[in-house]
């Protein structure tokens, strides 16, 4: 027994260390840093983030101008960077421990603090004409005296200017990611986001406000913290991503575990756009890239990934061991068992799953056809059903074993 968990535990290693990352973004809700931060301008101590220029290191709050955002983190003691509480906002982050505070509108023009700009850095350089899924999270902070519209995302090979004046409106880039909405929401996240056909030379990302003051729609606002910006809007920014749109969801292998025992499904990253249900329960149980699950029975689970308006799935089945079967039985109930075809138009064949309960589930865990297949050579018809993606389970009424398979009705 020893060895054989042995064997196991390396390949679950094996199989974690050869994932493949999904979110381009390095850090991508900032919570790695080489220092906790404890006062503005301290963007470069949050691993893999910068401002334009990223060889400049301001001494304490002396170039609190200069075009840097902020790095913010729960770890900080009180002060402009502290979080939850805050002389300018009252925000948890949007997850994890740490956020950033961009300034995106000045009301006092000059040529070198206009703006902050933050950057950061992809894990790969992206593939020309593949289209990519952006996203951030904005929130307005409650001693922003202006709300404005125009915060996007800008995706380059790193020419945007990063030694000269850093704070200065970087009118020469269009950015690919943008919301022409006012955000003037002080208490909820908004999500910032689009798609972009790739050049294939992008390997940063800079998120920002790139237009100037006459092309950006600023609303006055009544500060309700009693401390005030003055002529600045910061916002606070989290959950940066950036995905490829051809993409499939990886719910991982079918396994096998003894009662009590607990398993893992899907992939060890947070911020892909994944969702999980079990089959026949339309309810969600849980989101990100993947969970730990304990059934005490045979589960299959459902993984949903809603990535550029487009819908894929993938089904992974948990079977705990019956304590009156033992594995080889149990396996041989369905040695023969074949589905085919897979697409199919209007008839499915089963074979070799004789006494064996059917139910077909859409792919939110609807029931659309149940039955009891009746001999060795099965014909089920499914004009009654929309086209679609489907998951067929086949129960055996003496062991109790179930078998999934996922079918598509063109």
């Amino acid at each position: 027994m020893k060895y054989l968990v042995t064997i196991i535990t390396c390949i679950c290693f094996l199989h974690f260390a050869g994932e493949a990352q999904i979110n381009l973004v390095l850090n991508p809700s900032f919570e790695e840093y080489s220092n906790c931060p404890d006062n503005l301008d301290e963007t470069k101590y949050c691993n893999h983030w910068m401002s334009l220029d990223s060889n400049w290191n301001p001494p304490d709050w002396t170039h609190e101008l200069g075009g840097i955002p902020d790095y913010c983190n729960i770890c900080a003691p009180f002060s402009r960077v502290s979080t939850p509480y805050n002389v300018g906002f009252y925000h948890f982050p949007k997850s994890g421990r740490g956020m950033m505070q961009v300034v995106m509108f000045c009301s006092y023009l000059d040529n070198f603090t206009e703006k902050d700009y933050l950057q950061g850095h992809l894990s790969q350089t992206l593939i020309a004409g593949h289209t990519y899924n952006v996203c951030f999270y904005a929130t307005m902070e409650q001693s922003s005296i202006f709300a404005v519209n125009h915060i996007g995302a800008y995706l380059d090979d790193g020419s945007v200017d990063t030694t000269q004046s850093p704070g200065k409106t970087q009118i020469q880039y269009t950015p690919q990611i943008l919301d022409t909405n006012i955000i003037n929401d002080t208490f909820n996240w908004i999500r910032i986001q689009d798609t972009f056909t790739a050049k294939g030379t992008e390997k940063l990302i800079t998120i920002g406000n790139f237009f100037d003051n006459a092309h950006t729609h600023a609303i006055p606002l009544i500060d309700t913290t009693g401390i005030g910006h003055g002529v600045w809007t910061p916002y606070l920014i989290d959950d940066v991503s950036v995905i490829d749109c051809g993409n499939s969801p990886y719910a991982g292998n079918d396994t096998l575990i003894h009662p009590g025992d607990s398993a893992f499904l899907g992939i060890h990253e947070a911020l892909i756009p994944y969702t999980w249900y079990v089959l026949g329960n339309p309810t969600p149980i849980d989101s990100g890239g993947g969970l730990w699950v304990k059934p005490s029975a045979t589960t299959v689970y459902i993984l949903e990934q809603d990535l550029c308006n487009v819908k894929k799935f993938d089904t992974v089945k948990v079977r705990v061991w019956p304590d009156t079967v033992t594995a080889i039985d149990a396996i041989r109930q369905f040695d023969n068992l074949t589905i085919y075809p897979s697409p199919t138009n209007d008839i499915l064949h089963i074979e070799g799953a004789k006494g064996s309960q059917m139910n077909v589930y859409d792919v939110v865990g609807r029931e659309v056809l149940a039955g009891i297949i009746a001999g060795d050579k099965e014909i089920i018809h499914l004009e009654q059903i929309v086209r679609g993606v489907y998951v067929v389970q086949l129960v055996d009424p003496v062991t109790g074993l179930r078998l999934v398979r996922q079918v598509v009705r063109e």
